[in-house]
C-alpha cells in the first residue's frame, strides 16, 4: 500500500510538467548515451598521452546518466520556477536576479548530490576514491551546472509561451466558430420569411380559383414549415434531407402550377450522407421557378443534379426559362443568390466555387462546388 502511494506522489509530481513523463525518460536516455559517447570519444582520440581503460569509459557514461537523471527529477521544480517568472515590465529586474539565485542554488545542490553520488558507485574505479579533493574543479562544474539549468529554463519558458500561444490560438478559433455558426443562421433565418411569404402568397392566389387545392397546400405547408421549425439552428443537414425537404416544397408549387412543373433528380448515391448548409438548394429552385414561369406560358423543366469529383461535388440548379440579360456571365446577383453566397462563405470559408450563367432564351443556371464532408466527419 505504501509502495502503491508512493508510487502515485510520483506521478503527480511529474504530472506538473507540459508532456507525458515517458517523453523526459527518452529525453535523459538519449542525451545520455549522445553526451556519453562525445565524452569518451573525445577523451581516447584528443588525450594521446592519457590511457583510459574500460572502467573510465563506463564511468564516463554513469556520470553523464546521473547528470540528467537529476536534472530530470529536478525538471518539475525548474518547470514551476519558469512558470512564476514572467519578466513583464516594471519586475524585468526582480525576476533575472530571482532566476540567477534559483540557478546557482540547483546548480550547487545538483553538483554536491551528483557528485556524492558518482564517488559513492564509482569510487573503486577512481584513484584516490573519495577525497575533498576531488572537489578542486567543483566551481568549473557548477558554472556547468548552471548552464544546464539555463538552457533547461529556457526550454521551459519556450514551451510555456508556446501553450500559451497554442490555447491563445484555440480559443480565437472556437469563437471564430461560434461566430461563424450565428451568422449562419442569421442568415438561414432571412430564408424563412422570404420562402414563407412567396408560399402565402401561392396560397392566396389558389383560395379564389381552387378551394380544394388551396387547403392540400395549406396542409402540405403546415408538413414543410414544421420541419423547418424542428430543424431549430441546425446549420447543416446531408444532402439527402436537403433533397427530402426540397421535394416536399416542390410537392407544394407542383399544386400551383397544376402539371406545367417539372423536376429532373440526378444525383450520385454516395453523395447522401455528404454535409450541405441547410436550406442551400432551396432558394436556387425558387429562383428556377421564377425564372422558368416569368414571361413563359410553356412547361417549367427544373434539374437538379449533384456529381462526385474526387474530394468535391458540384450541386446545380437549371431551368428552361427565357434567362436574364442582366445575370448574363455573372454580372449581378438577386437576394436569393446573395444570401447563398454568404452561407457558402461561412460554411466552407473561401473553400468554394458558385457559378451562375443566364442565357437569354436558354434559361438560367446555378452551379455550386463544395467539399466533401461526410456526415460522420462532422
Amino acid at each position: 500500500m505504501a509502495e502503491l502511494r508512493s508510487l502515485q506522489d510520483m506521478r503527480k509530481y511529474f504530472s506538473r510538467l507540459p508532456f507525458p513523463l515517458h517523453f523526459l525518460i527518452i529525453g535523459v536516455l538519449v542525451i545520455s548515451i549522445i553526451l556519453g559517447f562525445q565524452a569518451v570519444f573525445s577523451a581516447n582520440f584528443t588525450k594521446k598521452n592519457y590511457d583510459w581503460s574500460l572502467e573510465d569509459n563506463i564511468f564516463t557514461f554513469v556520470v553523464q546518466a546521473i547528470n540528467f537523471i537529476f536534472w530530470a527529477i529536478l525538471s518539475p521544480i525548474v518547470y514551476n520556477l519558469s512558470l512564476r517568472t514572467k519578466f513583464q515590465k516594471g519586475s524585468v529586474l526582480k525576476d533575472i536576479l530571482l532566476s540567477l539565485f534559483y540557478g546557482v542554488f540547483l546548480a550547487t545542490a545538483h553538483e554536491l548530490t551528483t557528485s556524492f553520488l558518482y564517488y559513492s558507485i564509482m569510487g573503486d574505479l577512481l584513484d584516490g576514491g573519495w577525497s575533498f579533493l576531488n572537489f578542486r574543479y567543483l566551481s568549473f562544474a557548477i558554472s556547468t551546472r548552471f548552464l544546464e539549468f539555463v538552457g533547461i529554463y529556457i526550454l521551459f519558458i519556450a514551451l510555456g509561451y508556446y501553450k500559451k500561444y497554442r490555447d491563445s490560438k484555440n480559443q480565437l478559433e472556437a469563437v471564430k466558430d461560434q461566430l461563424n455558426e450565428a451568422k449562419l443562421n442569421a442568415l438561414k433565418m432571412q430564408l424563412h420569411p422570404h420562402f414563407l411569404f412567396n408560399t402565402l402568397n401561392t396560397i392566396s392566389s389558389l383560395i379564389d380559383e381552387n378551394t380544394e387545392k388551396a387547403q392540400d397546400m395549406i396542409a402540405k405547408f403546415g408538413d414543410l414549415f414544421r420541419t423547418v421549425l424542428e430543424q431549430g439552428d441546425i446549420t447543416s443537414v446531408t444532402l439527402e434531407e436537403e433533397l427530402a425537404f426540397i421535394k416536399n416544397y416542390l410537392s407544394i408549387e407542383e399544386i400551383r402550377f397544376l402539371d406545367r412543373l417539372k423536376v429532373n433528380y440526378k444525383f450520385d448515391k454516395s453523395l447522401g450522407q455528404a454535409l450541405v448548409p441547410n436550406l442551400i438548394l432551396q432558394p436556387l429552385v425558387e429562383n428556377a421557378i421564377k425564372h422558368g414561369f416569368s414571361t413563359h406560358s410553356g412547361d417549367c423543366e427544373i434539374t437538379i443534379s449533384g456529381q462526385t469529383n474526387g474530394d468535391t461535388m458540384e450541386l446545380t440548379v437549371s431551368d428552361n426559362g427565357v434567362g436574364s440579360e442582366g445575370f448574363k456571365n455573372g454580372e449581378r446577383t438577386g437576394i436569393g443568390l446573395g444570401i447563398v453566397k454568404k452561407r457558402l462563405s461561412q460554411f466552407y470559408k473561401n473553400n468554394f466555387d458558385l457559378n451562375y450563367k443566364s442565357t437569354p432564351g436558354m434559361g438560367f443556371r446555378v452551379s455550386m462546388i463544395v467539399p466533401i464532408i461526410k456526415a460522420v466527419e462532422k
